[in-house]
């Protein structure tokens, strides 16, 4: 039983209830608790969707698609329309999820609310996946390849990991000193994320409005080469050219993680997300098609990640294209790194404050900056540890164990909404409702992805599959550590594990405590254990 004032304990609390209101448009109302915090307008929202989807992956990603479809436009293009089919049908399933449940934490919620037995299990192994599988590495990575390629220095693997490592260590300490910095650099990112979009857009005008007389680019693009099939393309392939693709289109998410800062959340959102998917769904594609005009394809497949430096050398010549776009290539990554190492240490102090991972009470803790430090070292640790995987096409590999984990949440959040949501609240109607049919898009991409890797198409397939099975073990192992902490200990020594509001003094953070109730305690006239019981037990010393 949570002890707590939080949004939270009343999303749970009417999961059972039997009285729920027939024809209620929502299944929680909306978190108004705070006055003042609803400040992002629908403007405010499509820039943090478009800030949040468009990064590197654009001008990094290209290559290794190429090089996974084996040099097949066809697979290519058909690789990123699965990519934006899977994000825009996501999106139409967070959006009705979202207005069932209009409240912070996106994913983290609905599969809380979808799945909230046995006890504290989808909390567990979510959280523990947020912490270890959410790396900035991919930033770092392109950053410091883009600034190698525009200074002119030879490629050596090494020195590009080193120099990305370091760069991660540079944004943790920053971030890690003062909350300011965090700060300055949503406001910087907005503006490159602005001049960015508009760059892109202005340049595929250029590339397929402009002739060929005055551009001067000679087009590698034609009809006979698009239609040409591989002999061969492996299902593991597939699952890491799509992945790629949903890396690129990533960050769709980040809206529904905010929705008590938005006004009128339901109704913004979906006009938000439909414009922005939209827009950037065309605009990658558009892109794409673009590089295959202007690059050899051979240039490409066997580019790696710079195919940006590549395409923007081919139009403007050794100067602006090599130097001066590389040079703004790397610094987006470098704003893009600043922002996910900012965002995602703090969904390890949001996990933490849940109390049920180990280590929690230091993950959480804003000592000595009054700056999450904790969270940011324990994940600048984990996205340097990634980067010194011993093999080769490094930045393909983590984007491929950082994204298939997810895909099997996103099929379980469809499954949850079609057999759970929908059927024990018919009597709801959702405000925003996305056709079952783009549900089922959904599960079923998101599922091809995760089946993939484990269909055998090749002699090395279970080896190229390395991802996947790290993917399911890592999963497999927080179930086993859920079942240890939160089943067999307990039933071994005849304890309950609960948890209890609390608020930190040096901060003010309110965050859940763990503390051990005996089963066989006598019980207070309302059901719950004793102070004096609780005391005894040491508190929150579980």
């Amino acid at each position: 039983m949570d002890h707590s004032g939080s949004s939270g304990k009343h999303i749970f609390s009417t999961i059972h209830d039997p009285d729920l209101p027939p024809f209620k448009s929502s299944l929680i109302k909306q978190d108004d608790s705070i006055p003042g915090i609803r400040t992002l307008r629908l403007q405010s929202v499509i820039v943090l969707f478009l800030s949040r989807m468009v990064g590197s992956g654009i001008f990094a990603t290209p290559g290794g698609i190429l090089a996974d479809c084996q040099g097949s436009i066809l697979l290519f293009m058909a690789t990123w329309v699965i990519g934006g089919v899977i994000a825009l049908s996501g999106t139409y399933v967070y959006l009705e999820l979202g207005s069932y449940l209009p409240v912070n934490g996106a994913t983290k919620i609905f599969l809380e609310f979808m799945f909230p037995y046995p006890l504290y299990f989808t909390s567990f192994i979510f959280g523990a996946f947020t912490i270890l599988f959410n790396f900035s590495s991919t930033n770092a990575l392109v950053f410091a390849e883009y600034i190698r390629y525009a200074l002119g220095y030879s490629y050596q693997e090494s020195a590009i990991r080193y120099l990305a490592i370091t760069a991660i260590i540079a944004v943790v300490c920053a971030h890690g000193y003062s909350r300011k910095v965090g700060l300055a650099v949503q406001n910087f990112i907005g503006l490159v994320k602005i001049i960015q979009i508009s760059m892109l857009f202005l340049t595929c005008i250029y590339v397929f409005f402009f002739p060929e007389s005055l551009t001067g680019i000679e087009n590698h693009l034609h009809m006979k080469d698009f239609f040409s099939l591989p002999s061969t393309f492996s299902s593991v392939s597939y699952a890491t050219a799509t992945l790629k693709a949903i890396h690129s289109f990533g960050g769709w998410t980040s809206a529904f993680a905010v929705q008590n800062e938005i006004k009128k959340p339901i109704e913004t959102l979906r006009l938000a997300a439909t414009i922005s998917l939209v827009s950037i769904i065309a605009l990658y594609l558009t892109m794409n098609l673009a590089y295959l005009k202007v690059v050899p394809h051979k240039d490409i497949q066997f580019g790696g990640q710079l195919v940006g430096a590549l395409f923007f050398t081919k139009l403007f010549g050794p100067y602006y294209g090599h130097v001066l776009f590389s040079l703004f290539i790397a610094l987006a990554s470098l704003g893009n790194l600043l922002v996910v190492v900012f965002v995602d240490s703090r969904l390890v102090v949001e996990v933490a404050r849940e109390g049920l991972v180990p280590f929690s009470s230091i993950l959480r803790s804003n000592r000595p900056f009054r700056t999450p430090l904790a969270a940011l070292i324990t994940h600048g640790i984990l996205s340097s540890l990634v980067i010194i995987i011993p093999r080769n096409r490094v930045y393909s590999y983590i984007i491929s164990l950082q994204f298939y984990p997810n895909q099997v949440f996103h099929a379980l959040v469809c499954l949850g909404l079609l057999f759970r949501i929908r059927r024990k609240f018919h009597n709801v109607l959702a405000p925003t409702r996305a056709p079952t049919f783009v549900v089922y898009i959904c599960f079923l991409g998101s599922l091809s992805v995760v089946l993939s890797p484990f269909i055998p198409s090749s002699k090395n397939s279970f080896k190229d599959a390395s991802f996947a099975f790290i993917g399911v073990g890592a999963l497999l192992l927080f179930s086993f550590c859920w079942f240890l902490l939160y089943y067999w200990w307990p039933q071994r020594g005849k304890f309950s594990v609960e948890r209890e509001w609390k608020k930190d003094s040096f901060d003010g953070m309110t965050y859940y405590d763990c503390y051990k109730t005996p089963q066989n305690d006598e019980l207070n006239d309302y059901g719950s254990i004793t102070i004096e019981t609780r005391r005894s037990l040491g508190g929150a010393n579980y």
